[in-house]
């Protein structure tokens, strides 16, 4: 045991130093014959590679100094390359070789190599960008005979540019009341294009409808680096005509954009097939000495697709406040039996918009002797009615559980008003002796 935390603590120090990987050696408990040989073997294999290291034995040692590259912003549908070195540091040959990369990489030129001591060797790696605005990462993995450096994973990452897209794809409208409409603004912008038009923009919630802005953006919180590094934008306005009914309000907005001049026909008709070839798991050429080609949902009108959802939650407008109140149920607590008769509770009500109510209407049922009485208060802002409900127990109650199935029912009307919305909540009430 003591062997084998020793070589454990020299390993971490050329860790530390080396920037060596360990790899192979598990940490869970080991509960088959197996894998207690297989794990014995390697602790064994790293403690001998830590003192040839030591001694300057002839053991091959690789080292990869960047390991991992960042190309920042790319065209989509594009081939990139990057190189990566692998030195041999140590005193014996180091063997390589590539086991495999993730979908959309390919470890171009690798094949099995042997690097001489104090050489090194170059391996490139290829990779196609996609066609979706998207965080990029790939990776590959190189296998080495290097005891403590069994693998070496390459990785490059980035962004690709967007030929169309919105800073977000959802639009959060908030809260809305009846009565009141709301506007919001959004940016779609192309990392590519040098000027676009927005031709027209479709609903599919008829409250909702969106145009061009010509102010500019206000939102400065999102002038992120997708902002800073679209090439065009154009600024689209959310418009909420305030007369959807209560509940949440959602919808897609479909962007149809008109590419630029210089983006011809004959562009479109080929990232249109290849997107639709790269969907269909197809193998796909790509150029990259005549341009970029890129992919998007193409219209039969020629137009580019861009859709952005939206959100909100229109308030109802017909409302109840008050302590009894929780969710939507009426909790009068509990009262003894001779303190029932006369005991009042109080809810204030609202109706929201400029439509104002003639009369509103309390029930009471369900608990015997609850009469429900409204009074119309005077208010000051135009948007906004004002009333007040009064329960009141006209009568002693016997002892009783009036909850659930038993339970009393409060409902309010005002009949007139747009939806005509109507209140019916439970009453829940305790009666002891």
């Amino acid at each position: 045991m003591k062997y084998v935390l020793t070589a454990l603590a020299v390993l971490g120090l050329l860790g530390t130093c080396f920037g060596f990987a360990l790899s192979g050696v598990s940490t869970k408990p080991l509960t088959r014959n197996g894998q207690q040989q297989a794990a014995q073997k390697r602790m064994k294999e790293v403690a001998e590679a830590v003192e040839a290291r030591k001694n300057g034995d002839l053991v091959p040692v690789a080292r990869c100094d960047d390991p991992a590259h960042h190309f920042g912003l790319m065209d989509p549908l594009t081939v990139g390359k990057h190189t990566f070195v692998i030195k041999n540091e140590g005193k014996a040959p180091l063997a390589i070789r590539g086991t495999g990369s993730s979908c959309k990489c390919t470890l171009s030129d690798l094949k099995d190599a042997v690097i001489p001591p104090g050489k090194s060797y170059d391996v490139t790696l290829t990779w196609n960008s996609g066609h979706a605005k998207e965080q990029f990462a790939q990776t590959a993995t190189v296998e080495t005979n290097d005891p403590l450096v069994r693998e070496i994973k390459l990785e490059v990452k980035g962004e690709v540019r967007a030929v169309v897209a919105s800073l977000t794809d959802t639009i959060n409208l908030g809260r809305l009341t009846p009565s009141n409409s709301k506007s919001k603004q959004f940016v779609v912008y192309s990392q590519v294009w040098k000027t676009m038009d927005i031709e027209r923009i479709e609903s599919t919630n008829p409250h909702v409808t969106a145009i061009v802005d010509t102010e500019p953006y206000q939102d400065s919180f999102a002038r992120d680096s997708e902002f800073n590094t679209a090439t065009t934008h154009r600024v689209v306005k959310v418009l909420y005509d305030g007369e959807a009914p209560h509940g949440e309000l959602t919808g897609v907005l479909r962007i149809h954009v008109r590419p630029p001049a210089d983006w011809s026909a004959e562009q479109q008709a080929v990232a249109t097939e290849r997107i639709e070839k790269i969907k269909n798991g197809q193998e796909v050429e790509f150029a990259t000495s005549d341009g970029p080609q890129f992919a998007f949902p193409v219209e039969a009108d020629g137009s580019i697709l861009a859709e952005v959802g939206f959100h909100g939650q229109v308030v109802r407008r017909l409302s109840l406040y008050g302590k009894t109140l929780r969710g939507e149920t009426i909790k009068l607590g509990n009262l003894k039996s001779k303190e029932t008769l006369g005991t009042t509770w109080t809810l204030v009500g609202k109706i929201r918009g400029d439509k104002k109510a003639a009369e509103i209407n309390a029930t009471a049922t369900g608990i015997p002797g609850l009469e429900a009485t409204v009074d119309i208060l005077p208010s000051s802002n135009a948007a906004e009615q004002s009333f007040r409900i009064s329960l009141k127990l006209t009568e002693r109650l016997k002892s009783g559980i009036f909850d659930r199935g038993q339970a009393g029912e409060l409902s309010v009307s005002a009949p007139g008003i747009p939806g005509d919305e109507q209140l019916e909540l439970p009453i829940n009430l305790v009666v002891f002796e």
